[in-house]
């Protein structure tokens, strides 16, 4: 896949999203490190592939496109949103497969018995 550089250090993905060049991070995971009150040392720290200019770049990219990166970190949400109403959470879906594997358990012995 040939990509072109948008921004210092910055590409974009098969989708369309913007990346750090010669990574899969999105401009839109270190931005959410962002909202959640780190500073770019702790994200720095936090996602350690990146260099600081790389980090410092998609904060940059992140405040010069701010309305496109927070369109794409609301789709996310929605998405999730959506996954979530149709197959619950993680936890559910463990607990789901917990339950019939428990339930299989039991058949299991109860034919067992009858045999």
């Amino acid at each position: 896949m040939i990509t072109t550089e948008i921004y210092p250090h910055i590409t974009r993905n098969e989708r369309g999203e913007p990346i750090i060049t010669a990574s899969r991070t999105t401009v839109k995971r270190v931005a959410g490190y962002y909202k959640l009150g780190m500073n770019a040392d702790e994200i720095c720290d936090a996602l350690t592939h990146l260099s600081p200019a790389e980090v410092h770049a998609a904060l940059t990219y992140y405040f010069d496109c701010r309305e496109e990166i927070e369109r794409l970190i609301e789709e996310e949400d929605e998405f999730y949103q959506r996954a979530k109403a149709q197959y619950g959470t993680v936890e559910d879906l463990i607990r789901e497969k917990s339950e019939a594997k428990q339930c299989e358990m039991i058949l299991d012995d109860i034919f067992e018995e009858i045999i």
